[in-house]
């Protein structure tokens, strides 16, 4: 393996300089036992850093640099040492997470095809796959991952359904998954739905008439949601684009409790259009992947996504692109 482990490298020679220098005595051996001991607390305690490979000089543009890493960025691990990524599975954590940071800085076509690249891969040792597997969901798909980007997980999900080394039932789970990632994808048009204003009448998502729209799907009774309520509230980006008229705020109830609700509209501001789905038809129809709650979106004027389950903490920068 390419990764630099020295400790655990150097031991074996270590054994055989020291028996040759000082002979085998008995109290020789348990000395030297405790020196090989200290060596591997020592690698356990401070395991080394994935080393990814240099980037050629002829390389000057920062897209073609990117591009680069994207492709290579594994270059250096051996996927066929399980021994070590057992050992030190941070390690592997660690470098998938800067991974993904570099699949951030290229294309979405570029991404996926480095994100096959891996996936054939690890695919030839199965604890490996399983592993890698288990890291792509944790941080593409996850409801709490700050790199949360599901666009770049349905090529995951495509392979792993058609990879041999998955039974049955966990395709029949990752088929409704992909299923409904698919729905509401970045750069297509939103399912529309009915929701019911604090009056009673009905509207449609698609009546909103707006050069942007943020969608701001919640619960009752959800501390996260009233810790968000109050972000998109003060966002000074949001509060901008409202005010040149750019910009409208939906928030939907999506398990309406009749009385929560109206208890809880005191606490939205007025400026937004605060309605629920008073049917459960958004969850009963599976018209968005409401995992987790708070979700936000934000739609164009023909109600494309631009953003899908955005993190809140990243809204704030896409709005002022928006801008």
């Amino acid at each position: 393996m390419k990764l630099h482990y020295p400790a655990l490298r150097l031991i074996p020679i270590l054994i055989i300089t020291l028996l040759l220098a000082n002979g085998c005595g008995p109290k020789r051996k348990v000395a030297l036992q405790s020196e090989i001991d200290a060596a591997r607390r020592d690698t356990l305690q401070h395991p080394p850093e994935y080393q990814c490979p240099e980037i050629p000089r002829l390389f000057v543009e920062d897209a073609e640099r990117a591009e680069f890493m994207a492709y290579h960025f594994w270059d250096n691990y051996d996927f066929s040492d399980t021994v070590y990524y057992k050992a030190f599975p941070l390690v592997t954590e660690r470098a998938f997470v800067d991974f993904i940071g570099v699949l951030e800085t290229v294309s979405v076509h570029a991404a996926s095809a480095v994100i096959l690249s891996n996936m054939v891969a690890t695919q030839t040792h199965g604890d490996i796959f399983e592993f890698f597997c288990g890291l792509y969901e944790k941080y593409l798909y996850g409801s709490n991952s700050p790199v949360r980007n599901e666009e770049l997980y349905i090529p995951v999900l495509k392979y792993i359904i058609e990879s041999d080394k998955v039974g049955e039932a966990d395709k029949l789970v990752l088929r409704h998954r992909l299923n409904m990632v698919l729905k509401n994808r970045t750069g297509y048009e939103a399912n529309d739905f009915e929701y019911v204003l604090p009056d009673g009448k009905r509207r449609r998502m698609y009546d909103v008439k707006s050069t942007y729209t943020l969608l701001y799907f919640y619960t009752s009774g959800c501390p996260a949601c009233d810790e968000i309520e109050q972000m998109i509230a003060n966002s000074v980006p949001v509060i901008e684009l409202m005010a040149v008229r750019k910009l409208k705020v939906l928030s939907v109830l999506v398990d309406c409790w009749q009385k929560e609700w109206h208890k809880s509209l005191s606490l939205l501001p007025e400026a937004w259009i605060n309605g629920a789905d008073a049917d459960n038809s958004i969850i009963n129809k599976n018209l968005y992947d409401l995992k987790a709650l708070p979700s936000i979106y934000v739609l164009d004027y023909e109600k494309r996504v631009i953003a899908k389950d955005i993190v809140a903490e990243r809204l704030d920068s896409l709005i002022v692109k928006l801008d």
